[in-house]
């Protein structure tokens, strides 16, 4: 326990008007939280693991809950304790809700754990059931209804992260001053690899837990998320009663949850479909069902999944043959393409051709001109000499 001055009486517990002074920080310059951070109120839990205490922030002056990891008998079971602090700051840290308490610091003091949590000033729903039973009263309808709401949410979250808790029930749910719950205490929490797998220790109170969990069969024994929800239906019939479903051993909490022992809710306080909503989970023929409704509802999914395999398929099968047609297409516009070059070739040769004839042809013509020049220039000549030969001949007569 946190050391205080001489405040505890013999039971070791303070009274309820006990207020405990702490000495002031010895190094304001040191950042690490050390107890002398707080002012300690007094004592508002005992249990076997843990203390808690209500204390206020000297410097934000802020109202808290100091939970101190207590020194167990054996080393080994001191050090799991202290391993089970750390776990539970850590996953706090991952879930933000208001539906969950949540963790503001971790330090250490004395070789031991402590974790600064949010204070829910009316303790916790186990108080109050014994509260109720003292007065002989019951609580409302609409106020438990709008409990387990939260706590669902709560559950919703954790799912999220693949953590279960492990050990809900009244004890671990805690009442605020407007009357709303928040779930805490998540040292027997697991977190698991993935939404798939499974956990398989036996853990928690024997009253709350899970039938699966009961299970001595270590091989067989595994369980997932589900059975926070059973212990959920546990405590939901607890805040109606005022009184656990089940009591004795193990062996006689299955024996019973096998039997279906279980009785009505005060009929008066509670209405029908409340009770049939608590009845449901305990009785196998409606979890039968449910059972029925999941495998056909897997069934449904799995014919889905195959089904749309096949569509998959037949549209690979369909992309596949527009590819193959495309590539027909487009082999088939190369064929016309290289068709339009060699058309084209045909007619640049074609022109080249008609080309070289005319060129010939300009050839013939200038041959077949200067042939007739000649012609014209020998004929010229011929008179020339014609004419020479007739001066002659005037010249001779």
């Amino acid at each position: 326990m946190i050391e205080i001055q001489d405040q505890l009486g013999e039971s070791g517990r303070l009274s309820g008007n006990s207020v405990i002074v702490v000495q002031p920080p010895e190094n304001k310059n040191k950042r690490k939280k050390k107890l002398t951070d707080y002012v300690i109120v007094q004592e508002i839990g005992y249990g076997q693991f843990s203390n808690t205490y209500s204390a206020v922030s000297r410097k934000y002056l802020q109202i808290s809950c100091l939970k101190e990891q207590k020194v167990l008998n054996k080393t080994r079971f001191t050090q799991q304790n202290k391993k089970d602090f750390k776990k539970e700051a850590r996953l706090l840290r991952q879930l933000d809700t208001p539906f969950i308490v949540k963790c503001r610091h971790k330090f250490e003091y004395n070789n031991k754990i402590i974790l600064e949590l949010e204070l829910c000033q009316l303790g916790n729903l186990e108080s109050l059931i014994e509260r109720m039973k003292k007065k002989e009263n019951y609580i409302e309808e609409e106020l438990i209804v709008d409990w387990m709401i939260q706590i669902l949410l709560a559950l919703q979250q954790i799912k999220k992260k693949n953590i279960i808790h492990r050990d809900v029930k009244p004890a671990n749910i805690f009442l605020t001053k407007d009357l709303s719950v928040k779930l805490g205490d998540f040292e027997s929490s697991k977190k698991l690899e993935n939404k798939d797998a499974k956990a398989h220790s036996k853990i928690g109170t024997p009253v709350y837990c899970s039938p699966e969990m009961l299970n001595n069969n270590k091989v067989n024994r595994e369980y997932d998320d589900k059975t926070d929800i059973w212990s959920l239906g546990i405590t939901l019939y607890e805040l109606c009663s005022l009184k656990l479903p089940y009591d004795g051993t193990e062996k006689d909490i299955l024996d019973q949850i096998g039997r279906i022992i279980i009785r009505r809710i005060p009929k008066k306080k509670y209405s029908d479909g409340l009770w049939n909503l608590i009845y449901k989970q305990f009785d196998d023929k409606e979890k039968d069902k449910d059972k029925e409704k999941d495998k056909e509802k897997e069934k449904k999914k799995d014919k889905e999944k195959d089904k749309q395999k096949e569509k998959d398929k037949e549209k690979k099968k369909d992309k596949g043959k527009e590819k193959d047609k495309q590539k027909e297409k487009d082999k088939e516009k190369e064929k016309d393409k290289e068709k339009e070059k060699d058309k084209e070739k045909e007619k640049k040769k074609e022109k080249e051709k008609v080309k070289e004839k005319e060129k010939v042809k300009e050839k013939d013509k200038e041959k077949e001109k200067d042939k007739e020049k000649e012609q014209k220039k020998e004929k010229e000549k011929d008179k020339e000499t014609e004419k020479d030969k007739e001066k002659d001949n005037k010249k001779d007569n």
